[in-house]
Parts: C-alpha cells; structure tokens; sequence
C-alpha cells in the first residue's frame, strides 16, 4: 500500500477499539466548539456545492446544490419534510394556490428549502456542514469522507449526519426521506468506471453480505424513511454510509460501528497534520491562510494511483484525467509548499508519459506538454535539493531536447518565416485553433533551461553547456519571430490567432522574454483592459472569467515592480472561492454560474499557492527574492517556515515597526533580493498629511501621486502657478539593474535639488519627490518609465563575499532608504553620484547646474572597480570602508545619518563594530554597509536600517 495511503488510513482509526450502536439520538447535536453555521460562510458562486474527495481515491462524492449527494453513478436523494399545524402553515407559504383547492382533510409534507450554502470548517477542512429550512424545523448536515478500509483502497466512505431541530413553539412532525436513482439524462459527470446497465440499487441495514449501495440503520429497498415527532426545542438525528462502490452490508456495518463525531474528528486530525507538513505561511491574514490550507487538501486530494505510480488529476468530477499542462503546475504547487515526496511522485508518473521519440504527450495535440514535463522536473527534484533519482529525469529531458531540436530542424529546412519555430498543434483545449501556438515555444524554452539545470545537478556539464547554447540560438530566433509577427505585444500563435493562453506564460514561469520587456506590459493591459481591470483573465468573452490563466500575469506584475496589479489579482483569487475552499475554472462575471464546470479545479489550486508563495519566496531566477508583494498587513510580524527553495530549506521573518523594517532569513550562498513594504505618500499642498497611496489618490485640492514599478515612473507633482502638472524626474534614475558584482551601490540626491525640481513655481516648497518606502501604485496614472530600472524599494543582500562572486575584501553592502525626513534618497544603481542628476523636461531643469551623474555602464564599472579597489586597502590597513567618491554636494552634503542594528546591537554612522567579528557598520548617503572580517561573517545576522 503506498506510503500516503497508508497515512491515511492510520490516521482514520481503521482499527476500531469503540463499538456503538447507530441510529437515533433524542437529543444529538454537533459539538459546540467546532459547530459554526454554514450560512454564515462567504459563496462567491451562484450555487454552493462542494466535494468529499481524497487522495487514491478514484471517485468523489459531489454535494450538490440541492443538498443531494452524487457520486457519478447513482444518487442520493435528500428529502426532508414536515407534517403538522406547522407543515401546514410552510406549504401555504410556499404554494398558496395549490393549498386552497386541495382536500383539507389530506396533508401532504412540506418539502425543505434547498441549502442556501454548502461549507466547509473554516473555509478549508474538509467537514461539510449545510443547514435546509422547513418552517419551524431547521435540518442540518453534516458528511465527512475517509478511505475504505484495505484491500479496497481506492474508494472513498461517507459519513452522514441528519439533525431535526424544531425552533417553533407547537410541535410537529419531521420527516426524511433518503432515495437512491439513477441521475439526470444529462448529468454533469459521470464516472469513468460505471457499468453501462444501471443496476437496482439497494439499502442495507444488517450484517449480510449482499452488496448494497448504501447503508444505514433503519430499513428499507431503494429508500429508507425516518419520521419523529419534535416538540417545541426538541432534536433528532440519524446517520446514514455512503460508500462510493457498491460494498457488501456486513462490511459497512463494522465500519458504521464507530460513530460519526469519530469520524469527524479523524478526518480533522488527519487534515490538520497533513498541511502541518509543509511550509508553513504565518501572515496574520486569516483569509488567505485558509485559502493556502483549502488550496492544500484539493492538491492532495487530487491524485491517483495507477499501478505503483501516483498521477495528477484536474479534478475530482468532470475533469478526473491527466494533462500534463495542469499536472506540471500541481507538482510546481506542492513542491513550493513543501510536499517534496508528493512533488517527486507526481513528476514520476508524468514521466511515463513520454513517447518513444523524446516528446511528452497526454493529450491529443498539446505539444507545450514537453517544456511542460521537463519544468515540473526541475520544480520537483531541484527543490529543496537534488534529488536521489535525478539521472534518469535527466536522461528523459535530454531526449525530449533532442526531439524538440529534431523538430527546430525540419522546420527551419521548408524556409517558412516561423519555420524555427516548433510545428502546428490543435490542443482541442483553451486555445481553440490550430495553428504555431506561442506557449508551445515559450513552455520548450523553459524546458530547456530546466535540462540545463537537472543536467548540472547530475554532474553532466558538458551536456549540460549543449542544451544552453541551443538555448540561446532558441531565444534569439523566438524574439526575431515576434518581431515579425508585427504585434505589439505577445500574440497566442505566431499566425496572430486563437485565444490567450499559452503567451500569458511567456514571462513567467517560462522567463522568455524579461519581465521588464515593453511587451509584456503590453500584453498584461490589453488582457486587463478586456477583463475591465486588473484582476481575473476573461476567456472568449468579457463576462466569462477564468480563475488561474491570470494568475502568471500576477507574478510578472510581482517581477516588474507593479505590487499593487500583483495584489488585484491575489485579491481576485481569494475572492471567486466557495465556501468549501475551492474554485472553478471558468465562471460567469454576472450571473455567478460555473454550469457544468464543477468545482474545485487543481490547477486553481496550485495557482494561488504559487502567487503567495512568490509574493514572500521567490527562487525561480539566480537570486532568491524576499517580501516581494507582501501586504501591508503581513509587515506586522509575518513568518514562512520551512519554505523550500533551490538552495535549501528557507525560514523568514518580515516586520516593520514605524519606519523602520526588519528581515531574519535563512542565509543562503546566492544574492538575496529584499522588498521593502507598502509605503506612504505625503501631499504637496497647504493641508499636508499622510494619507495611503492607492489608486488616484487625492488628500485635497491639490492632490501628490507616487508610482513606480521596477522603474521609477515621472512624478508628477502640482504646481500652482501653472495650473497644470509638471513632470518631475526621480531622483535615482538608473541605466540598468546592478549586477552582483555591483550590488547595493547607494547614490546620493540632495534635498536642494529636489526642492527646486519638485515645488519649482509654487508658493509651498515641500519636497515632492518620492519619499521613504512610497507605494508602487500603477494605477495612480499612465506609467512611462524612465530607462531601465532599480527601484529604492528593492535592496540586494550578499550572503558573503566569497558566495555572492564580489571580489575577496570587498565588503557585502545592504542598501537601505532612509526615512521620510531623509536628505537623500537611496537607489540600487550601479553608479556612484558625482554631482545631482537634474534631468527632465524643458522647464523643469535648473541651467545654471547641469552637472549629471556619470551614466554610461563603462564608466559606472569603472567607479565600482575604484571604490572595491580603495575598500581593500583601506580593509587591509584596518580605517574602514571609504566614502563614495563624489562631487562636492555627495561628498559633503551627506545626508542624515541611518540607525543600523546588526545582531540587535546598534551602531551609529561611521561608528564602531557592534559585533566582533564585523569591522565596521556604517550609514551614508542613504545606505548601509557591513564590512566583515571573514567571508560568512554576514550569515544569519538580522540587519534593521532606519532613519536617525
């Protein structure tokens, strides 16, 4: 029995110690410190439904919106009723005509309501509760489903509860009625393995050892029917097994000997251990952890064993199937999240699906399926170490290189204009054409890179340097094709037609094309402003929205600075979410309806995981990236724990305390990039006060607007005398994002010089400029970015000088802005300031000193390489790190000192070292510098930067 089964099985008690007698309870009601009610859950969808799955198990049970159970080959049919005075008064209310022309002497029951909302315990654990109104009487239930007991592992058991609770002040009588039929004409699924006849289906209620399809203690064929009389406050219940496959009676009698608050509590244990498991998210955001812990049970839950091997599936109903392009993104999802062993188990079944010649194929036409294959390799045995068994993945890559080579070759032999380019595909999925999709090279791309990287690990470099040269030839050729194809963005085929879907991924997770790269802006506006803002991806039309194709778009947002579009989309994800924790693939806008496509979907799934996840840990490029989109309220002391990333296992520790900002992190032997948190923004007019940068932000009349995503966008700031905006330039303005070897340079921007580009013409001489820790909000206007990018909000952190490449001596630097009283304001530029940079349009420079920074990449190297020059001498001689050398208003008009505290102790500008093994911390011209004594002197030291 594998090993996850097993678990479970353990973990349900299947050796039952308690025998008690089932049936009915005079006063039976739910515990108290877990009771909630399931109307009060949110429902984003138009009906409320919701899934009794687990993993192995082949079939699902649906709890449908009607308050049935359905299992895709029969159902049961759920129907409570009451008799009585009050009976009477609940069938006039619901059909008064009927009432008055029907023979007073005969009372028919009244049906109940249909449940207005199916839940699950707190969003997330999978305890289903829904409650159904029949006038006075309230019927609650509540169904949980646990593995069937060995040999007959892949099929799922339900325990159902029935509770009658009569809150009227007559009593009455209550009746329920279970029925097992086959379902509709047209259902909306149906299970792979039902037999073509329809059988009798039948209760059993003893120990014999017929085959039944349900079970329960009172008798009954095709139905079974309970009746108690309630007096006002009075409560009955009854419990009923539902078993997925037909089972023999004598076996769901033992299993029924263990009662229902059992079972609830197995499955709450189990549950609660399995998501205990993995990396751990503490952000003190109630919604969106219990959205990662729902986001957990569906990616569980939906896998499969076939044979030895276990296998991704889409869904636990209609789409219980592989794909390898949503199977790929389950086994990136759950590797992220720390569930290594799953990860690896799912690569390893989709392994079995490659083809004799190299590709990689599920289903017909879906050619992306081998970049696919080989990225979820990587994703899975990568993380958080290689793994064992990564010479035969290895091997499997290299050969669907080949074929994706072999393919390049034919291609490029007809001389057609895409003939580089992988050939034509009709996935018969979301992108409905036939044609040269655009995914299809972005996902070969990407899993090329991937072999490079498992090659490496197996100690392959040679080969490993063959498929990277490849690489590149594929890159260069990829970027003359859309060239040609003469589209402003990233069209879905290279023939510009079809629908969006594979180009969504060209960014990210695919790294194509750079985050920064103007297409890929243009691509995430032309699909937003379909969708009628930044949230949700729309599918064929723009009521239809889709839940997870958007969500790469929110981690290119994530990489190119716009924090706030990345936050839309999260906040969009958490909101189209049922009250069991899932969400549908494809829904409607107005209406709310999903139709027939049922959730959960596992690829929603993953796609949330992997958007919060990359908004706190990301490590998909040579840098691992910290709090890059971390909501303002996890600054107050959120926590990752045990996150695995390619160089180890990651803890993290992020809070800001005023203005202050603090990381503790697991050190690792790359660069780490860190984000600093949501910011403010002042106004510029007479009533200045502080108010949130979100949106078009206006505090008054006159009204400051801050943007900036991985460049600085022109501020534009007021003026008076003008009557219109001015076009201020930010004060770090750099040509390029610095290289490792150029990490953490700080350059100065006086406070004079601001003020006479920012309040030049107005009456009020507050500085408008960018401050300390400013929102990046893209929304606050039309961003035009200035050239290249390095925001003051990112910081770049060495783990040690001998890890991160910097030259031996060179001391690690962390870059920090200061605070909003600052006269400088800090940027990561590769440049050292000379003289202020006072660039922008006509009218807004000062004439009388036009003296720019040196901007030239050539002559910012050649600073570096001083400034690393004089640092190692002045190392050696034991006087410190030098100052930037700087023109005059830098080298002397330095800006206010930085509090820095290392280890907890605290140092001052220029002071002395708070640790021994630290020669000396300083702060200058906004910036923070450690310079260590050994190599790993910086490990696991907690670094705080904040204004004096």
């Amino acid at each position: 029995m594998p090993e996850g089964r097993a678990a479970w099985l353990a973990a349900a008690g299947m050796v039952h110690l308690l025998v008690v007698a089932s049936g009915c309870a005079p006063t039976a009601r739910r515990d108290a410190a877990t009771a909630f009610d399931p109307d009060s859950i949110p429902e984003a969808y138009r009906y409320s439904t919701a899934a009794l799955m687990g993993p192995g198990a082949t079939r699902a049970f649906q709890i449908t919106p009607a308050g049935d159970l359905y299992n895709g080959e029969w159902v049961v049919r759920v129907r409570p009723s009451i008799e009585g005075a009050s009976g009477q008064a609940a069938r006039r209310q619901l059909n008064p005509r009927s009432f008055a022309s029907a023979d007073p002497g005969l009372v028919d029951p009244a049906p109940a309501d249909s449940p207005k909302v199916i839940a699950f315990e707190e969003r997330w654990r999978p305890v289903a509760d829904w409650a159904r109104r029949n006038g006075p009487v309230r019927w609650e239930f509540e169904a949980v489903a646990l593995p069937e007991p060995a040999p007959r592992d892949s099929g799922l058991i339900v325990s159902l509860l029935a509770i009658a609770h009569n809150g009227g002040a007559v009593p009455c009588t209550a009746k329920l009625e279970l029925a097992l039929e086959p379902p509709d004409s047209v259902p909306a699924f149906v299970a792979f393995d039902s037999p073509e006849a329809r059988p009798s289906y039948r209760w059993g209620s003893g120990s014999s050892k017929d085959t039944v399809h349900a079970w329960s203690g009172l008798h009954g064929g095709s139905d079974v029917r309970a009746s108690w009389r309630l007096a006002p406050g009075e409560s009955r219940s009854q419990r009923f097994v539902l078993p997925a496959y037909p089972t023999a009676a004598a076996a769901l009698a033992s299993w029924a000997r263990v009662p229902h608050a059992r079972r609830v509590s197995e499955v709450r244990e189990h549950w609660d251990a399995e998501v205990r498991r993995g990396a751990r998210f503490e952000l003190g955001d109630r919604e969106v952890e219990d959205a990662l812990r729902a986001a957990l049970v569906v990616l569980l839950s939906c896998r499969e064993r076939r044979g030895a091997l276990w296998v991704p599936i889409g869904g636990p109903f209609q789409y219980r199937d592989v794909w390898l392009r949503d199977g790929a993104r389950a086994a990136c999802a759950l590797s992220v999240a720390g569930f290594t062993r799953e990860a690896r188990e799912l690569v390893a079944g989709l392994a079995e699906f490659q083809w004799p010649e190299g590709a990689f194929l599920s289903q017909r036409g879906q050619l992306d399926g081998t970049g696919q294959a080989m990225w979820a390799f990587e994703q899975a045995l990568l993380r958080p170490r290689p793994a064992d068994s990564l010479g035969g993945f290895a091997d499997a890559a290299l050969r669907a290189w080949r074929w994706s080579e072999r393919q390049r070759e034919l291609g490029r032999a007809t001389g057609w204009s895409f003939g580089a380019m992988l050939p034509f595909a009709e996935p018969r999925d979301n992108e409905l054409v036939r044609a040269q999709l655009v995914g299809t090279d972005a996902w070969a791309i990407a899993g090329y890179r991937s072999a490079v990287r498992l090659l490496r690990a197996a100690g392959r470099p040679a080969e490993a340097d063959s498929v990277e040269a490849s690489r590149a030839r594929y890159l260069v050729e990829f970027a003359r094709a859309l060239e040609r194809t003469g589209s402003p963005d990233i069209p879905p085929s290279w023939q510009s037609v079809g629908r969006d879907w594979g180009n969504l991924s060209v960014a990210y997770p695919c790294a194509v094309v750079p985050a920064a790269h103007p297409r890929c802006r243009a691509l995430a506006e032309r699909v937003w402003r379909t969708a009628g803002g930044v949230g949700l991806f729309t599918y064929g039309r723009p009521d239809s929205l889709q839940y997870y194709a958007g969500a790469d778009l929110g981690t290119w947002a994530l990489l190119a600075g716009e924090r706030a579009a990345a936050d839309s989309v999260l906040e969009a994800m958490l909101q189209w979410r049922s009250a069991s924790g899932g969400a549908a693939e494809l829904f409607s806008r107005s209406s709310r309806d999903f139709g027939r496509d049922l959730p959960p979907h596992a690829t929603s799934a993953a796609a949330l995981i992997c958007l919060v996840r990359n908004a706190l840990v990301f490590d998909d490029g040579d840098t691992l990236a910290l709090t890059l989109g971390a909501r303002e309220g996890w600054w107050r002391g959120g926590r990752v724990k045990g996150a695995p990333t390619r160089w180890g296992i990651v803890d993290l520790a992020f809070s800001r305390r005023g203005e202050a900002v603090e990381w503790r992190w697991t050190p690792v032997p790359v660069w780490t990039a860190l984000t600093l948190p949501p910011g403010r923004a002042r106004q510029t007019g007479s009533k200045a006060h502080w108010c949130r940068a979100r949106g078009r932000t206006s505090c008054s009349r006159r009204r400051a607007r801050v943007a900036s995503a991985f460049a600085w966008p022109w501020h534009r700031a007021p003026t008076r005398s003008r009557g219109h905006d001015e076009e201020v330039p930010p004060a770090d303005w750099p040509s390029r994002r610095p290289g490792p070897e150029l990490a953490g340079r700080a350059r100065a921007w006086p406070r004079k010089a601001m003020d006479r580009l920012a309040a030049r013409g107005g009456s009020n001489r507050r500085r408008a400029g960018p401050h300390a820790l400013a929102a990046r909000d893209p929304a606050a206007h039309e961003p035009r970015f200035a050239r290249g990018h390095g925001p003051c909000e990112s910081l770049r952190v060495g783990a040690s000088p001998r890890d991160s490449g910097s030259p031996p001596g060179e001391p690690a630097l962390l870059s920090a802005r200061a605070g909003r009283r600052s006269r400088g304001l800090l940027g990561d530029s590769p440049q050292l300031c000379r003289r202020p940079q006072q660039r922008g349009p006509p009218g807004a420079q000062d004439r009388r000193r036009r003296s720019p920074c040196l901007t030239g990449e050539l002559r910012a190297r050649r600073d570096a390489a001083r400034v690393a020059a004089a640092t190692r001498a002045r190392g050696a001689a034991g006087s410190g790190p030098p100052r930037p050398r700087g023109g005059p208003r830098c080298a002397r008009r330095e800006p206010r000192a930085l509090g820095v505290s290392v280890g907890g102790a605290r140092g001052l500008s220029r002071g002395e070292a708070p640790r021994p093994e630290l020669e000396r911390v300083s702060g200058s011209c906004g910036g923070v510098r450690c310079l260590a004594r050994e190599p790993d002197a910086l490990r696991g030291l907690t670094i705080r930067a904040s204004a004096r």
